[in-house]
Formats: structure tokens, C-alpha cells, sequence
């Protein structure tokens, strides 16, 4: 029976050298057969290198030396005897650009089928038309692609006709009629009634309104922004997120805190003024108008301050030597506390602290929301969001005990949790149509549910300590770059500059990736989660004709 351990490529210990420079250190790797192995790395790293050391095709690369073992199927390749035309047709390789040989394109065609012993002209021949009429067929179908881009503007016509047909088909698959009478049912957003009315009495329809009844779930929601808050729209509408028409608006507190979020994981004011001229350019450019660019200005500012507090500018420590730069730190925050007679634990700690504190708050506040409209609303389970308050405030000073190890008094700590414990259960299954009876009888049957929501409260406090750990990320990464590129001396500054801008680029798209899953996060799952919300909204978007296409 074969041995099906062997691998059918083996490397060990493989080095190669192009001149003086080593490409490949110490490779050593086995690929077993039928297996699908993905080398992945940045460019240059040498991952083509090795794999062109496979079928010896470095062989034809002036100045290389490899040192090393390299078997395929247990057949060193780099035995005299191995016959290299063999090796290639065994192990072949697909680039990511055509490269043909130095010979005639008809003798590239038919390389490959000679060398497998195809020596008949008739059919090399046919290969060879085989491969002009492909060619032939891509040439036509590049002539027609670009004959029908001519044709754009009047499909675009025809996919915006197309679609109003379709908005006012579906409109009128609503309609009801009943003794000859026909009417249409839709949503109207409250400003919007006595424009309404004008309409109607202009065009002389006949109109019944109502309010939406209690149990209607398919009620579209229209956010209504001011001046401030209109800054979130192209976060919303890059989220996709709606709220639904009885949660909340909290378009000014998510701004706020995402704001925050913003500059304390981006961390850096030197990258702060990177967004700032990004806006400014946008600004002249005549785009200055656009809440996305709006935005950009308030997030810049805000990540320049941030740095400028815990004195990061570019992940430099030579940026401390500035007295201006300097005077700006607050030295417990500072990124570099040795400059302030500070110790590094106890600057940790103040910034997880800071970060806890924000958790606190910002939970504490959806606690706040939720008892100010039930209190409104005359709903009796507004005492179980003071039970949330109260524990949650409580379990705010067990995450210092056991996080930073600051030293709390549990005895007073563990009542606040028990008795917000107790309210919650008591009367978080409220409710106007229920009687207290039955609102205690429901909040008790889900005492166990109380008990687990009180440990993910803890976890949600401890959450935002993600705002610490990716903040040092980014300067960790970015020091390491500036030490990479600082070590480069004589005719390698190029080197250094590109080592600057690719991994400072690099650090600040990362960064705001991490914006989008931590700081967007905070907001959507743990804020959101505590108020209620589930943002299941359904946007409102009224029958109209489009001069638009809609996307």
C-alpha cells in the first residue's frame, strides 16, 4: 500500500541568495498530496522567490545561489540527473501576467504539447487556430462592449422608467375599493400633514388620517436631523442602520461618543492633521457643504486633541523634546510617561480607567433615557431601569477592583448590585396593561434571565477597555515602523521615507478599520442594547417619480 505520509514537496533548510542579498532564510515546509497551500505576505517577502525555486525557473536568474533540500516526491530537484524539462512539465507554475517565451507565438503555442510528444503539424496547427479564433472572439466582443456603452444613457433612461413602473405598481396593489370608492393607504411623516392637506384640497382627493395603531410593525421611521446631528447620516447610510419608529434618536449621543471613540483608537495628532488637510482639500474642492466632510472636521479635530493630550504625534518620542508639544500633555495620560516622572502602570491605568468610566457613563445614560420616557408614558417598570442604574454604577467599581487593582470596599458595592438585582426583577415585567400582580409574576419568571443580564452588564462595562488596547496598538505599530525606517542610514533614506509612508499608511487604514468594529460597536451593541433598541427601523422612502436611478 503507498505511504500516503510522504509529502510530495519537501523543503528543509532552504536559502537563497540574489548577489548578496538573502531572499529565502531557512525555509523548510512539506505539502502533502491533494493538499491546497496559500503562502500569503507582503510583497517582496519571497513568496514567489520560493515558489520558483520549486521548478528550478531561478536557475535563469543571474547571480542566484541556493543552499538547501528540496525533494519532490522524495527526488531531489537539484540532482544532476534531474532532467529540468521534466521538472517543469511536473511542477508548473501560473503567473500573474502572460510571459512568453522568446520564440515565435506560434511556437509558444505549441511549446507545451511538443514537449508531451505531440509532434504532428496538422494538429499543432489546429491548436494554433484554435487560439486565433479566441482571439478573434475576444476582439469582437470588446468591439460590441463598446458599442453598447454608446447605448448607456438610454438604458439608464429605461432602468429609471423601469423602475417608477415598478414603485407604482406596487403602490397600487394597495389600493382598495369598496361600493366604487378607491383609496390608497400610506404613511405620512407628522411635519409633513398640513402640506398635505394643501395638496388635497388643490387636486380635490378626499383623505382620512389616523395615528399608526400600537401593534403596526411595518411603520417606516424618518429621522429628523438638525445641525448638528445631520453629521451622522453618512455613517448611517454607510451602516445601513434605521431605528425603528418607537426607539430612540440618538443621532447626538452616538455622534458624541463616536466622535470620542474616534480619536481615542486613531490616538495619534499627527495623524489628526493628516484628516484635517484631507478636509481642507475637500473644503476647497467645493465640498465643505457635505455632512461626510463636515464630519471629517469634527473627527480630525477631535483625534488631534486626543493626541495632543497623551503626547503622540506620529508614534515619535522625540515630538516630547518640543516644550510646546510638551505643555500640551496631561502627564497621568501621557503615551510617554518618563518625560513626566510618571510610571508607566499607573499612566495604563488612568487611561483604562478613563475608558471605564466612559462605559459607565454611556450606559448609564441609556438607563437615564429609558426611565425619563416610561416615567412619561406612566409605565411602572421605569423602577427596573433604576435597578440597571443602580447596578451598574456598582459593578463599575468591581471592574476597577479587578482590572487596575484599586482598592474598593465590595460589602457596599455587592448591596447596590443585589438591590438593583431585586428591582429589576420586581418590576422589569411592568407594564400599563398589566396589572402589578402580573407585572410582578412576569418580572419573577424571568429572574434567571435578570441574573445573566447582570453578569453581561460587568462585560459590557469591561468592553470598553477596547479603546486602551487599540489605541497602544497604533502607536506600538507606528514605532515600529519609525525604528525600522530610524535604522536605515547613507543610501537607504529612500528605503527609510517608503518604510515611513507605507507603514504609517498601513497603521491608518488599520486604524480605521478598528473604528468601524470597535468604536462603531460601543455604540450599536452595548449603548443601544442597554436602551432597547434593535434597529429594525424600515427607512421612509415616499412614492414618488424619480429623476433618479434608484441604487
Amino acid at each position: 500500500m503507498e505511504n500516503t505520509n510522504v509529502p510530495v514537496i519537501s523543503a528543509k533548510d532552504l536559502n537563497l541568495w540574489y548577489g548578496d542579498f538573502k531572499a529565502l532564510k531557512s525555509i523548510s515546509l512539506d505539502v502533502g498530496e491533494r493538499e491546497i497551500t496559500a503562502l500569503i505576505g507582503p510583497s517582496g517577502c519571497g513568496k514567489s522567490t520560493f515558489l520558483k525555486t520549486l521548478n528550478r525557473m531561478n536557475d535563469l536568474v543571474p547571480g542566484v545561489r541556493i543552499e538547501g533540500d528540496v525533494r519532490l516526491k522524495g527526488e531531489d530537484i537539484f540532482a544532476r540527473e534531474m532532467e529540468l524539462t521534466d521538472l517543469r512539465r511536473r511542477v508548473g507554475m501560473v503567473f500573474q501576467k502572460a510571459n512568453p517565451f522568446p520564440m515565435s507565438i506560434y511556437d509558444n503555442i505549441t511549446y507545451g504539447p511538443k514537449l508531451h510528444g505531440v509532434r504532428n503539424k496538422a494538429e499543432l496547427d489546429e491548436l494554433e487556430q484554435e487560439q486565433q479564433s479566441c482571439a478573434d472572439g475576444l476582439q469582437e466582443c470588446e468591439a460590441f462592449l463598446t458599442n453598447a456603452a454608446g447605448h448607456l444613457p438610454s438604458i439608464q433612461a429605461q432602468l429609471l422608467k423601469t423602475q417608477n413602473d415598478a414603485e407604482y405598481s406596487a403602490v397600487s396593489n394597495t389600493s382598495q375599493s369598496q361600493d366604487g370608492l378607491v383609496w390608497l393607504s400610506g404613511y405620512l411623516p407628522a411635519s409633513e400633514t398640513e402640506g398635505f392637506k394643501r395638496a388635497a384640497a388643490q387636486a380635490h382627493w378626499a383623505w382620512a388620517m389616523d395615528d399608526p395603531a400600537g401593534d403596526d410593525e411595518k411603520v417606516p421611521t424618518k429621522v429628523k436631523y438638525n445641525k448638528v446631528t445631520k453629521l451622522m447620516i453618512p455613517v448611517f447610510d454607510i451602516l445601513g442602520t434605521v431605528p425603528g419608529y418607537r426607539e430612540y434618536d440618538i443621532s447626538f449621543w452616538f455622534l458624541g461618543f463616536f466622535t470620542l471613540f474616534f480619536a481615542m483608537i486613531i490616538g495619534d495628532a499627527g495623524y489628526g492633521c493628516l484628516f484635517l488637510l484631507a478636509a481642507l482639500v475637500m473644503t476647497l474642492k467645493g465640498k465643505g457643504s457635505s455632512s461626510a466632510v463636515q464630519l471629517l472636521w469634527v473627527l480630525s479635530a477631535a483625534t488631534v486633541i486626543w493626541g495632543a493630550l497623551t503626547g503622540t504625534w506620529f508614534g515619535l518620542e522625540q515630538a516630547m523634546d518640543v516644550p510646546l508639544l510638551k505643555a500640551l500633555v496631561i502627564p497621568t495620560f501621557a503615551n510617554y510617561p518618563e518625560y513626566f516622572h510618571v510610571a508607566t502602570t499607573t499612566q495604563q491605568n488612568t487611561i483604562m480607567k478613563f475608558c471605564f468610566i466612559l462605559g459607565t457613563v454611556q450606559l448609564s445614560l441609556a438607563c437615564v433615557m429609558n426611565i425619563r420616557r416610561k416615567l412619561k408614558e406612566k409605565d411602572l417598570s421605569w423602577v427596573s431601569d433604576l435597578g440597571w442604574l443602580a447596578a451598574i454604577d456598582a459593578l463599575y467599581f468591581v471592574v476597577l477592583y479587578l482590572v487596575i487593582g484599586q482598592q474598593v470596599n465590595l460589602i457596599p458595592v455587592a448591596c447596590v448590585v443585589i438591590a438593583g438585582f431585586l428591582l429589576v426583577v420586581c418590576f422589569g415585567g411592568m407594564s400599563p396593561d398589566k396589572s402589578f400582580a402580573q407585572g410582578l409574576k412576569a418580572g419573577l419568571g424571568d429572574a434567571f434571565t435578570v441574573f445573566l443580564n447582570t453578569i453581561s452588564a460587568f462585560g459590557n462595562i469591561m468592553s470598553y477597555i477596547r479603546l486602551f488596547a487599540v489605541g497602544m496598538a497604533s502607536l506600538a505599530i507606528a514605532q515600529s515602523f519609525n525604528d525600522m525606517a530610524f535604522s536605515l542610514k547613507g543610501p537607504l533614506v529612500v528605503a527609510a521615507v517608503l518604510v515611513l509612508l507605507i507603514g504609517h499608511g498601513l497603521n491608518v487604514v488599520m486604524g480605521l478599520l478598528s473604528v468601524v468594529v470597535h468604536g462603531v460597536r460601543l455604540n450599536l451593541l452595548e449603548f443601544s442594547g442597554q436602551l432597547g433598541m434593535e434597529w429594525a427601523g424600515i427607512a421612509y422612502d415616499p412614492f414618488k417619480k424619480r429623476d433618479k436611478i434608484k441604487k
